[in-house]
Parts: C-alpha cells; structure tokens; sequence
C-alpha cells in the first residue's frame, strides 16, 4: 500500500510515498478460514519540507513485543474505527477507519455491499442494559436489608430487651 503521510503531497512530484506492506497469515487457534497479521514492513522518505532531518529515508518494521488485533476470516473482512501498528524505534502508524480483507480479489477499489466485517473490540459497544440491571438489583438489596434491620429492631424492643 502506497500513501503520503497525514495526506501530505510533497510540493517535488519526484518524491516516493511511503509503503507498507503487511503479510498475513493464517491463524489456526481460531478456525481453519481465520487470518491473523504475521509481519509488516514501513519503508519512509523524510521529505525535506515536511521533516527535519538529515536522513533521506528509513526502514521500520514491526515491533517484536507488538501485539496486533487485526484478524477475521477469509471471507469476513476487520475493521475499526481508529487502529494502529506498533513499529520499531519506538514509532507506530495509525489508521482510522480501517477496512481490510486478507485474501480478497476485488473487480474495483471499493468494498461490495454484500462484504461482510468483524469489528475490533475498542469499536463493540457493550450495552447500556447490564449496567442498570446491576444498579437496581444492588439498590434493592440495599432497601431490604435497611428493612430487616428495621423489622429486627422493632422485634427487639416489643420483648422487653435493654438498648444500650
């Protein structure tokens, strides 16, 4: 995949973006069909108006201790709202609204109606419901304990017994 950083095209039109390229492969804890990231690979050109450096380009491939979410099945594609890649030298590229199928032969650039995606975990909403559920169950408990103890003090008085 060839791209320009932040959308940024260098003023020389001689100047090469940059190119990453992400080899899957196939992930055999999850089913036989699923897909996981093996390795990827970000080749950089420092252009001169947007960096200030006295490289010309670099290399940075993926971080060893990176752990990476991107995966689905082969005809299920991934995507996320907002994902990235960690990278060597303490660098990472983001990508927002990231679409991807590992294995897919597209007639067109665009995705088809029909494909289907698994979503990544930061982009599944958990629902609203448990948690109320949660709330009103510790809140009743709370008001039948409050009863029982006002029930048991009530008792304990009727027979007679000293309060301190």
């Amino acid at each position: 995949m060839e791209f320009y950083p932040n959308d940024i095209t260098p003023n020389m039109t001689a100047e090469k973006p940059w190119t990453l390229s992400i080899a899957f492969k196939e992930n055999t804890e999850q089913t036989d069909n699923a897909y996981t990231v093996d390795h990827y690979k970000l080749e950089v050109e420092y252009y001169p108006e947007l960096f200030n450096t006295t490289a010309q380009s670099g290399i940075y491939i993926r971080n060893p201790d990176a752990e990476v979410e991107w995966h689905g099945e082969k005809t299920i594609g991934f995507t996320c709202s907002k994902s990235g890649l960690a990278l060597t030298n303490d660098s990472s590229i983001v990508f927002e609204h990231l679409k991807l199928v590992a294995f897919g032969m597209f007639e067109s650039s665009n995705f088809t109606d029909t494909q289907g995606f698994e979503q990544c975990k930061l982009d599944i909403r958990t629902s609203d419901l448990v948690p109320i559920v949660v709330g009103a169950c510790l809140a009743g408990l709370v008001i039948i304990v409050l009863i029982a103890y006002l029930i048991g003090r009530q008792r304990a008085r009727r027979q007679g017994y000293a309060s301190v």
